[in-house]
């Protein structure tokens, strides 16, 4: 996915994509976030073609919103699909509480310009601690926005530069809960360099998933 900037074109590319995760309630022990963890790649081009980043913004973060299989609707804590404020009467739309979100841990990535796995510099914008409350399949949406200045003569809001959505992942309830892969070499280069990735050396998958998934 592209964004236009006025000096760059910001272009999204999904470099590792989810694919399992189980259901996590709220206080739950035993967390099992999106496996493996999203990592999505900031490109800064210039109209020559040239990747440029002297023009990034520092303020730069991602959000990962949970919506269905399709990618056309926002999920609730459920799982089921959530129909827009705009298309409901104003006296039937719901108060929205902390306890309707479908996902728990850190939606929200701040930006790492690090190394990838062809020793080139990129951005990168990484998702280790993304939960899911309810079993089924869905797709991730990853915003990009660009946060205001500090400045006290500054009059614009944050806003969205860019979105781009994953693929379809599963989320398994704990009964049919098939196990997570070892970590990806990408996972674990980014997390020689400080990145807050957790790293796994040994894979938990059942068989079956594992020959599946083609990690």
């Amino acid at each position: 996915m592209t964004g236009a900037s006025p000096q760059v074109e910001y272009q999204l590319v999904l470099v590792q994509q989810p694919l399992r995760a189980r259901v996590t309630s709220p206080g739950e022990r035993d967390r099992r976030p999106v496996d493996p963890c999203p990592i999505i790649q900031l490109q800064v081009v210039r109209s020559d073609g040239v990747e440029d980043y002297t023009h990034v913004e520092n303020a730069l973060v991602m959000q990962a919103t949970l919506y269905d299989e399709t990618g056309t609707h926002k999920v609730a804590a459920d799982g089921s699909p959530v129909i827009a404020a705009s298309h409901q009467p104003t006296e039937a739309r719901p108060t929205v509480r902390a306890c309707d979100f479908p996902i728990l841990g850190s939606p929200i990535s701040s930006m790492h310009y690090v190394r990838d796995l062809s020793e080139q510099l990129g951005l990168f914008f990484c998702f280790p601690d993304i939960r899911v409350r309810a079993s089924g399949q869905f797709r991730l949406l990853f915003s990009l926005f660009e946060l205001p200045s500090t400045s006290p003569n500054n009059t614009r809001p944050a806003f969205t530069h860019i979105n781009i959505m994953s693929g379809v992942f599963t989320v398994y309830t704990a009964k049919d809960f098939p196990g997570v892969g070892e970590s990806t070499p990408l996972s674990k280069k980014l997390s020689g360099q400080g990145v807050s990735i957790p790293i796994r050396n040994k894979t938990r998958l059942k068989s079956n998933e594992e020959d599946s998934a083609g990690e």
